[in-house]
């Protein structure tokens, strides 16, 4: 039976709070804060699995385990840069055909036009007195008083490639949890069994 104690409760409350205001606030900052966490939790951990002991001990490799090989699968499945004419064949392991890669794009399909439309919408629907007609474009080459409205950016957008620096980054905090709980849980069911089937008992005389 899982049971979760209130400070455990706490923290993961704290966690989902932090990751939805990165998510919908995604940008270098957020993804920045949010990787230097994720590569200073693994020393800390690193430093946990060395030096304490049992439990403790198997979280913390299981932690680094986890953070070590989703990071090495990230690294590995940034495409280089290469000519545009160069044919790179199908790869599982491609950034775009990992599952978290995935998720992070579905999610932000889920975000309102107000989100992900970089300019604001021009006023009345860019019709009126400031709208360019054919011929006036033609006059006046694009630009003059014939010319559009410059565009407003739009200060809620959020950016699709930080968005997905800041998903992964969040990942990269969660498989490592994710493998250091399963690997404390390995180990407390072998003490549990061990508990259980108690000491061997001598032959008796």
């Amino acid at each position: 039976m899982l049971q979760f104690s209130l400070r455990n409760l706490l923290i993961a409350v704290t966690a989902i709070a932090v990751g939805t205001a990165a998510l919908l606030n995604a940008n270098e900052w957020w993804a920045s804060l949010l990787w230097a966490l994720a590569l200073l939790l693994m020393v800390f951990a690193g430093l946990v699995a060395i030096f304490r002991r049992e439990s403790q001990r198997a979280f913390a490799s299981g932690y680094v385990l986890a953070g070590s090989l989703y990071l090495a699968l990230l690294i590995y499945s940034v495409p280089n840069e290469m000519p545009a004419t160069y044919w790179m064949p199908y790869s599982p392991l491609s950034q775009e055909n990992l599952f978290t890669t995935k998720v992070v794009s579905w999610v932000y399909t889920l975000f309102p036009a107000s989100k992900t439309t970089p300019y604001l919408p021009p006023p009345g629907g860019g019709g009126g007195a400031g709208a360019a007609t054919p011929a006036m474009g033609g006059f006046f080459g694009g630009g003059g008083f014939g010319g559009a409205a410059p565009q407003t950016p739009n200060p809620s957008y959020v950016d699709y490639q930080n968005f997905l620096n800041v998903g992964q980054a969040l990942w990269m905090h969660l498989l490592p949890w994710l493998g250091g709980t399963v690997a404390a849980g390995l180990i407390r069911s072998r003490e549990k069994s061990k508990t259980s089937t108690g000491p061997d008992r001598a032959p008796s005389p």
